[in-house]
């Protein structure tokens, strides 16, 4: 036994690394400390804690791992995985040196952001709107004068709709009333919601008074056919994308816009949409159909305001850079700033983007439930003339110019801005007019594009 057991001893001594292999072991844990985590750590703010836990948690394992080798070598089961255990040990040594030197000093120094900002600037009061812990009287103010008050009166409805509830004995607030906007015995929400999707789609409202379900607007052309729509739009979840594609897939929006004689005798207005009614595009859509067309539009979403290309000297012109309309000075952007949709184009409210105000988008300055619709010389003006459009025009003449012959380009043209190829008509006119053009020595196909952006069929939805 005794023998047996010095053999084992011995076999485990011959066994064991050099002490240079111990070194490399030691230097690759340390080199592996150093570089791997340091980086990742701080560019991420991870607390120094957390990180200083789990190294002494690991150190703790590895301390505990050599004593459990320094008490049992005698042990022959043990004693041959001991080389190998002890490689592991003298790793996880290095790593744990490596990343106390590499990771705990930089994080130790490392100052995040916030705190930085915190201490440079001073405190930020940020007003929030809050109930007040007991609400104040409201009376009734006879005449309008505020020192004569009449009744007290508390939140509530028009007798004529579901009555407003609150949940304990207070008067009823702000969350109680978004809770009875969208409860199941609300019967206008949804109703009014519907009303202007499909407005939106057809020019017209079911109800053609989209801000007025009262006494004093129109009754529904199609009631039945509102209920069922908001009925189906709350069971879907008010899910407005899908009431979108159940509009446009539907055979009423997928009809001509060709008016039919006796339809036209029996329903001058078409309320009954006999035919599809012609939608001109809003004025935010038709530059962005410009710029889509140009293929110059970003689709990046999200952003600050972009300041797209207007005419220069137009802010001095209309004395908008003066101290009393608050001294702005309007700047174009560059880049993709200049192709961004027009939704993020900064909304000046005295002052519109061309584009915007031509095509009657309205100032905000105070709310409206629809939009007017004007046809004015002044719109084919801009819309062939305005910088932004101009430019827009030479950018689809440039896509045009990689296809060959004349012809061609024609046809190329006409797919992108209207979907379709051009009759023998349309492609003898816009051969013509290329023909005149290039004779005038002028940019024929830029000339061409500003006539097809600018077209009926590309300004009206039919």
């Amino acid at each position: 036994r005794t023998a047996s057991r010095s053999v084992t001893s011995k076999g485990a001594a011959t066994a064991r690394p050099p002490v240079v292999g111990y070194g490399l072991l030691l230097g690759l844990g340390l080199f592996w400390g150093l570089n791997w985590p340091a980086m990742k750590i701080i560019l991420t703010e991870m607390t120094v804690w957390w990180f200083r836990a789990v190294s002494l948690t690991g150190g703790a394992l590895g301390l505990i791992l050599i004593a459990w080798l320094a008490t049992g070598v005698t042990r022959p089961a043990r004693a041959e995985v001991r080389p190998l255990l002890i490689c592991a040990v003298f790793s996880i040594l290095g790593w744990h040196l490596g990343t106390g030197y590499g990771v705990h000093g930089p994080l130790m120094k490392y100052t995040p952001p916030a705190v930085g900002l915190a201490k440079a600037t001073p405190a930020i009061e940020v007003p929030v709107m809050d109930e007040l812990p007991k609400p104040r009287e409201t009376h009734l103010l006879v005449r309008g004068d505020f020192k004569n008050k009449g009744e007290r009166v508390t939140a509530g409805t028009p007798k004529i709709l579901p009555p407003l509830k609150a949940k304990g004995s207070e008067p009823p607030n702000r969350l109680d009333f978004a809770r009875w906007l969208f409860s199941a015995n609300q019967p206008l929400t949804a109703r009014v919601a519907v009303n202007r999707i499909w407005r939106h789609h057809f020019g017209e409202g079911l109800v053609r008074t989209v801000a007025d379900f009262g006494r004093y607007g129109d009754r529904p052309s199609h009631p039945e056919l509102l209920d069922w729509l908001a009925v189906r739009f709350v069971e879907s979840g008010w899910d407005v994308k899908a009431m979108h594609r159940l509009i446009v897939s539907s055979a009423t929006y997928r009809q001509a816009s060709r008016r039919l004689p006796d339809a036209e005798l029996a329903d001058p207005q078409n309320r009954l949409l006999a035919w599809f009614p012609r939608v001109r595009l809003p004025a935010e859509q038709i530059r962005d159909g410009a710029l889509a067309a140009a293929g110059q539009l970003s689709t990046r979403i999200g952003g600050p305001s972009v300041f797209p290309v207007q005419p220069a000297g137009l802010y001095e012109e209309r004395g908008q850079d003066l101290p009393g309309n608050s001294n702005f000075k309007w700047v174009d952007s560059t880049g993709e700033g200049r192709f961004r949709r027009s939704v993020y184009t900064y909304w000046k409210r005295m002052m519109l983007h061309p584009v915007m105000a031509t095509f009657d988008a309205p100032t905000r300055q105070v709310c409206v439930a629809r939009r007017a619709v004007t046809n004015t010389p002044q719109q084919a003006l801009v819309g062939l003339n305005e910088p932004g459009m101009h430019a827009a025009a030479q950018d689809l003449a440039k896509r045009l110019a990689k296809r060959g012959s004349d012809a061609a380009k024609v046809e190329q043209a006409f797919w992108i801005c209207f979907s379709r190829p051009p009759d023998a008509l349309e492609r003898a006119k816009c051969l013509e007019f290329v023909k005149q053009q290039r004779l005038a020595k002028r940019e024929e196909w830029t000339a061409l594009a500003a006539v097809l952006l600018n077209l009926d069929e590309r300004l009206t939805r039919e």
